[in-house]
């Protein structure tokens, strides 16, 4: 934890954020299961995660990728981003 209560993350997530393109997969599968919601289910996070481990089969994803997809949702939706179906 840093001085500011949040977390440090791994090194894969680390690496990961600074890949735009994987960043941009993020955000859309994201919208497309919230759908212009600002949370996602327990299927939908469940779903997220197999579809982000699709495309990045080698990266272990499952610990932090969906537990952080209601928190792009809720700001996607705030934003009013329409679903990227």
């Amino acid at each position: 934890m840093d001085d500011r209560g949040g977390s440090h993350l791994p090194t894969y997530a680390t690496n990961l954020l600074g890949r735009g393109q994987d960043l941009e997969r993020y955000r859309d599968v994201v919208s497309d299961l919230a759908r212009g919601r600002g949370t996602l289910t327990e299927d939908e996070g469940a779903e997220l995660t197999r579809r982000m481990e699709q495309f990045l089969p080698d990266a272990p994803l499952a610990s932090w990728i969906a537990p952080g997809g209601s928190a792009v949702a809720a700001e996607l939706a705030r934003r009013g981003v329409p679903d990227s179906a």
